[in-house]
């Protein structure tokens, strides 16, 4: 089938799209939209840019997912007696396109492969660039600045599947480089037809090239193709034997031990370099990583700390001194240079993680992964068979005086997916809150005999910082107890922040030191808060915390008996519960997958909540995944508590939009003393006219008919946006908020507001949520 190829961006996005690529709009070569490399522009900058420019030129970025760990790429020849030797190394290309010179080569590439650009010597313009995870190059049928437009040699890419590419390693990249860098290359490609290409040919092939890859055939052969057509002499059907003497004799063998660091079983093992000019190795005795300096790297005290002289001797040998520190240096920053930019979010520690649909136990046994660097500082042993009676932990946890005794199974449900925290998309956090005597305590003192093996604690006065060095790279849930908001409140701000980004990790938390570097922190993290008052947060930690309220128990001996009984036996069991929830983590997240759909909740963040609480407390309760009839029926059985919880968090943001209303002062005082005032019978401290006055400004009003009493806020009112602006309440939010207080009414006919020209709606606040009124001094 012959396939039609679009000629403008109009034509081409939605086809592109299709396949998961990114086109972009171009006025011309070089002259880009601003935001043009955003690989996930949204649905509106989409329609923004059809509207706008749907008849320009297009251009393709580069990065799109072709499977695990696979990119889009492209390889740009900007020289055409270089395109065939190319071509050559890639294999037989599947698509090719060209303008007026060269080619451009789309390719597969590893997901840790970077753009690059190469020069030949003595010319400052690129001959060969490597576009992987930035870069854009324009498309067919887009017009060329020469007058020509690009077209395609043989099939387009649309005609193709991405995964028919050729895929290309790093390693050939490294001798396409190599190679069209030396002079002795350019020297046979721009020799002609009748170049004396066996002196050239001879030194390239002593450079070092043939030892940096495995096939000499293949590159005996692509070197081949940088003669032009027509030529006659016998150096081709020379090259392999250049390159096996070359590899035998190991001709280049300085360039190569730097760039081939062999790290064995016990050495350092390069991982990249950092933005601040340093380089990351994992040390693998140890477990841990090391970030040092280049100077670091080059001071044979400092490389002895990681591995012993033998080992440098062995591989760096001198002849006056034990073993040859610049070359070991040189050859580590070499290799770390050569991984790339070092990222953090591919370095997990102790936990339990998912690696597509496969569930990854790291507490100390080796693990092997392409995509990951596991460490383990300190083992974790799990010792028990991974039996456990859970319904009878429930009852424990029902004997509690919740003020919804279905709260005990979401409770279980965060002990359930504490264990295995790493492994889901989206961690719930609690917040077990309640007056003195409720058994606060007590129950964080059951959670944490149950997560012994696995869990942080510390107490509620520990700040940021401290949480994660405690944790690390590791996935392991933390517990604090008297998590108290009175107290220190911008350190336990600065900890709801941190568990705010641990629930989806999808972003690194970025803290800067005191010398002014970067680093970053990828948390996969529950955490379990106890306190008395747990007022203070905001609406996004709302969402992602689930509150459990207790009250004051009823003094019962034989309720306090069970319970210390209980305790007592559950503390015995040492790491039953960890095992028991470690073997069943896949099932567990299958369980919240089938739920997430089924909770009846609008909000798709408290939905995640439930589902995962919920999902992963059946899951303890019968080992198993439940069937789509429990599924439907567990939903049902909890949507009232789901609507509760929903309910609260709305109540919670509600009044926090009222107090920060009523705090905001004017002239001297906070409206909510002026609102009181203006409740008075009689004058008090201050004028009660004034305090009317007042109100008539901020469009309030009091009110009291049959269908309502208390105070009235007018709808869209300018001096009340102006109170919230900045604030998550701001462009009129602050209605919707105050709609959702207890009792909240309209009135139901428009309203008299004395700094309005015509009757207005308006917001009733009922009269129990007005401030008490102002003692009179003159009593």
């Amino acid at each position: 089938m012959v396939i039609r190829e679009p000629k403008t961006y109009g034509d081409a996005e939605p086809r592109y799209r299709v396949k998961n690529m990114v086109v972009v709009p171009l006025a011309g070569k070089g002259e880009n939209l601003r935001g043009w490399a955003d690989r996930f522009p949204s649905q509106e900058e989409i329609a923004k840019r059809h509207r706008l420019r749907a008849n320009f030129a297009f251009g393709l970025l580069s990065g799109t997912r072709v499977g695990d760990d696979v990119q889009l790429g492209f390889f740009d020849i900007d020289h055409n007696g270089a395109v065939a030797f190319v071509r050559a190394m890639i294999g037989t290309p599947v698509v090719e396109k060209v303008g007026s010179k060269g080619a451009t080569f789309f390719v597969r590439l590893s997901q840790e492969t970077k753009s690059s650009k190469t020069k030949r010597p003595g010319d400052n313009h690129p001959v060969f660039e490597v576009m992987a995870n930035t870069g854009m190059t324009v498309m067919p049928e887009s017009p060329h600045p020469s007058g020509a437009r690009y077209r395609w040699i043989g099939k387009s890419l649309l005609a193709v599947d991405l995964t028919d590419l050729p895929f290309v390693d790093q390693g050939a990249i490294d001798v396409i480089k190599a190679v069209l860098q030396h002079e002795h290359a350019w020297q046979i490609i721009e020799g002609g037809p009748s170049v004396a290409g066996h002196e050239p040919m001879l030194t390239l092939t002593a450079c070092g090239i043939a030892s940096m890859m495995d096939d000499l055939p293949r590159l005996a052969n692509a070197l081949g193709e940088l003669f032009q057509p027509g030529y006659s002499g016998n150096t081709k059907g020379e090259t392999l034997g250049m390159l096996e003497s070359a590899r035998a004799k190991q001709l280049g063998r300085r360039l190569l031990s730097r760039a081939e660091y062999d790290p064995g079983e016990f050495g350092p093992r390069p991982l990249g370099f950092t933005a601040d000019g340093s380089y990351a190795l994992l040390d693998p005795a140890r477990q841990i990583i090391v970030v040092p300096s280049s100077q670091q790297l080059l001071s044979m005290q400092w490389q002895i700390g990681l591995a012993p002289s033998e080992f440098w001797a062995e591989r760096f040998p001198a002849k006056k001194a034990a073993y040859n520190s610049m070359a070991a240096g040189e050859a580590l920053i070499a290799a770390a240079r050569k991984k790339g930019p070092f990222k953090p979010d591919r370095v997990r520690g102790r936990g339990v993680w998912r690696e597509g649909d496969e569930i990854i136990v790291n507490f100390g046994h080796p693990i092997v992964s392409k995509r990951y660097h596991y460490l383990c500082f300190m083992p974790i042993e799990l010792k028990a068979d991974g039996s456990f009676d859970a319904r009878r932990l429930l009852r424990l946890l029902e004997a509690f005086n919740w003020r919804d005794v279905k709260d005990a199974m979401l409770m279980l449900g965060w002990l359930a997916l504490a264990p295995i925290c790493g492994a889901l998309d989206w961690r719930t956090h609690a917040f077990v809150f309640g007056p003195a005597r409720s058994g606060k305590t007590t129950l964080h003192h059951i959670a944490a005999a149950l997560l012994e093996p696995v869990a942080v604690k510390a107490d509620g006065q520990s700040t940021e910082a401290g949480i994660r060095q405690a944790l690390g790279p590791d996935s392991l849930p933390v517990m604090l107890d008297e998590f108290e908001s009175d107290q220190h409140a911008h350190k336990l701000q600065a900890v709801l922040r941190l568990a705010r980004s641990a629930s989806s990790a999808n972003t690194p938390v970025l803290r800067g030191t005191p010398e002014g570097k970067a680093i970053q922190f990828n948390l996969r993290t529950t955490f379990l808060f106890a306190a008395i008052n747990p007022r203070g947060m905001s609406q996004a930690d709302q969402s992602r915390i689930v509150m459990l309220e207790l009250l004051m128990h009823d003094n019962s001996s034989e309720k306090a008996r069970f319970i210390l009984s209980e305790e007592a036996h559950f503390r015995s069991l040492g790491d039953a519960w960890c095992s028991y929830m470690v073997a069943r983590a896949a099932d567990v997240v299958t369980a919240i997958d089938k739920l997430e759909q089924l909770i009846p909740s609008g909000d798709r963040r408290h939905r995640q909540n439930m589902a995962t609480l919920l999902g992963a407390g059946f899951i303890a309760l019968h080992a198993r995944v439940p069937t789509d009839e429990e599924a439907a029926g567990l939903a049902q059985e909890f949507a009232s508590l789901v609507e509760r919880h929903a309910e609260e968090i709305e109540r919670d943001d509600a009044q926090e939009c009222l107090d920060h209303l009523f705090a905001q002062v004017h002239d001297a005082n906070t409206l909510g003393m002026w609102v009181a005032e203006a409740r008075a019978e009689m004058v008090g401290k201050l004028s009660h006219g004034n305090a009317e006055h007042i109100l008539d400004l901020s469009d309030m009003r009091l009110y009291d008919k049959q269908d309502g009493t208390g105070l009235v806020i007018r709808h869209g009112s300018p001096a009340i946006d102006k109170l919230f602006r900045g604030t998550r309440w701001a462009d009129g939010a602050w209605q919707r908020a105050l709609r959702k207080l207890d009792g909240a009414f309209v009135p139901q006919n428009p309203v008299q507001f004395r700094s309005a020209k015509a009757k207005a709606r308006g917001i009733g606040i009922p009269v129990q949520y007005l401030p008490e009124q102002l003692p009179d001094d003159k009593t």
